[in-house]
């Protein structure tokens, strides 16, 4: 506890401890932890907490106050009722791509497709939407449709190599090979085959 009131802005005082602790003490370190991150717009939130799945006790209590916190933005634009402000809309989103990669990582593939659809919905121009929803596609099995969708996060922004690349795997697993070095063709430089890119 003092390491975290000493660095206030460190996120690791706050995340070890979810390592470590259960029940009650967990619950609410982790209502903390998931609060903050989905405030500040923290993409990133569900990787920082994958380690946590293997207990399937904590998993129960993430996806309690995960979905806790869905229902009172959706209703009323706050986390707790108690807050005095209100939240932006980006808090709503980012809980929405927080329990798409939740339910995917969970298996259930037809759950985590109905948050991010919505979350696309709700921010269209959001390129991570896209990518997160044609990994989901991929785990349920749909290579081709996947493929569709992460080329459709590339043409979000032709500039981004590493979508770019993305897109282009995907492409190789459907056996599309003459569009994935299209797609690699884009970033290769002069003598360079654009399968060797891929490599890079």
């Amino acid at each position: 506890q003092n390491v975290t009131e000493d660095n206030p802005r460190a996120t690791a005082p706050k995340r070890i401890p979810l390592t470590f602790t259960i029940g009650d003490t967990f619950r609410q370190l982790a209502t903390k932890y998931i609060r903050a991150a989905i405030h500040k717009g923290v993409p990133q939130l569900f990787n920082s907490l994958r380690t946590l799945y293997k207990n399937k006790d904590k998993v129960t209590i993430i996806q309690e106050i995960v979905l806790g916190f869905l229902k009172t933005l959706k209703d009323h634009r706050k986390f707790d009722l108690s807050d005095s402000a209100e939240e932006a809309p980006t808090s709503y989103l980012w809980v929405l791509f927080y329990l798409a990669r939740h339910y995917n990582e969970l298996g259930d593939s037809m759950t985590a497709l109905q948050y991010i659809n919505e979350a696309i919905e709700h921010t269209p121009t959001l390129i991570e939407l896209y990518m997160i929803k044609a990994k989901i596609l991929k785990h349920a099995g749909n290579l081709r449709a996947a493929a569709q969708q992460m080329d459709e996060a590339r043409s979000m922004d032709t500039a981004d190599r590493y979508v770019n690349c993305k897109a282009a795997k995907y492409y190789l697993k459907i056996n599309m090979v003459e569009k994935a070095e299209e797609l690699c063709g884009m970033f290769t430089r002069e003598g360079t085959s654009a399968v060797e890119n891929l490599n890079d």
